[in-house]
């Protein structure tokens, strides 16, 4: 029995997770940018005066790693106003409804310690986090390659804050800081990676992804206005600033930074720098009045007796924008 434990401990902490669409995922739990579970496909809805406990219960576990959490932790997290064993007896009633929902399997519980089973549970934060890791290993060990990949699908998976609606427990809050910064952390370095390998429209798009998620990131600006200078695009790059300052402003009372202006003052010159657009040629045309088209053709006789050289064979001259209208 201990050995069967073991075995099972050992899949459940395995680094490597199937992709989400694995077929062995019979529940799928998104909580970056939102919280929904689907089971077998389908979005999984409680009725209509649900108990928020089993929900609360799951979101803690995710929110400390969803593998190998003390029952004790979590039974302290939900229910502080009430002594150690009646918070137990909660948390194993809670966990009794939890599985109903969800399935037994899916939350096994061993020596006291709380688990997801990642064979039949797909999240998206742990994959992101798992995923992570994999990139920054991958690097250490010169796969480039191989990490850019990953973090690509990675950035992916980050559709805003975890569980942004939920203030408590207090580890939700602490898990969510946790993967923004990770997020911030390695848009940056891929962004920074385009850059040096010239790929400066990838990183245009990575940066405005990035403000997508958080537009308060200035460095994600400043490094989107060096993009635009780069390529040219000095109208863009203005109003990237522009953006910046309008919620900056409008959200902290504050101006951008002194580094963000001297890349503005940058642009600026650079548009005062080019040369203004070529007038295109314009077409002069005289147009005969009804009735008129007789005097007009005569009008054209008399311009063509006058100045020989620039008609030809009844056909202006190829230097002239000289039209005539007689209709």
């Amino acid at each position: 029995m201990a050995l069967h434990m073991r075995s099972i401990r050992s899949r459940l902490s395995a680094s490597a997770r199937p992709e989400p669409d694995a077929p062995a995922h019979r529940v799928r739990i998104y909580t970056l940018g939102r919280f929904l579970i689907e089971i077998d496909g389908q979005p999984f809805q409680q009725g209509p005066k649900p108990n928020k406990k089993p929900m609360e219960l799951l979101k803690g576990l995710i929110a400390l790693g969803g593998e190998g959490v003390r029952a004790e932790t979590l039974a302290d997290s939900l229910w502080l106003d009430v002594d150690g064993d009646s918070a137990m007896r909660n948390f194993h009633t809670t966990l009794k409804r939890l599985r109903g929902l969800i399935g037994q399997e899916v939350l096994p519980l061993y020596d006291g310690r709380l688990n997801l089973n990642h064979e039949l549970c797909w999240v998206d934060a742990l994959e992101f986090e798992s995923v992570l890791k994999n990139v920054d290993s991958n690097l250490t060990s010169g796969d480039t390659a191989g990490a850019r990949d990953q973090l690509e699908g990675a950035l992916a998976l980050y559709g805003g804050p975890f569980l942004s609606d939920e203030e408590e427990p207090p580890e939700i809050a602490t898990a969510r800081g946790r993967l923004h910064g990770l997020f911030l952390r390695h848009v940056e370095q891929q962004g920074e990676y385009f850059q040096q390998s010239g790929q400066i429209e990838d990183a245009v798009k990575l940066y405005e992804r990035g403000l997508e998620i958080d537009d308060l990131v200035e460095e994600f600006y400043q490094k989107l206005m060096k993009s635009m200078l780069e390529l040219g695009r000095i109208a863009g790059g203005i109003a990237v600033y522009q953006r910046c300052h309008q919620i900056f402003q409008g959200s902290m009372g504050i101006t951008p930074s002194p580094e963000t202006e001297d890349i503005y003052q940058e642009l600026l010159k650079k548009n005062q720098d080019a040369p203004p657009p070529a007038e295109p040629p314009v077409d002069r045309q005289i147009s005969a009045k009804p009735g008129q088209e007789g005097g007009g053709a005569r009008l054209l006789a008399k311009f063509a007796s006058v100045l020989p050289g620039i008609f030809h064979s009844g056909s202006p001259a190829k230097s002239t924008r000289l039209v005539w209208v007689l209709a």
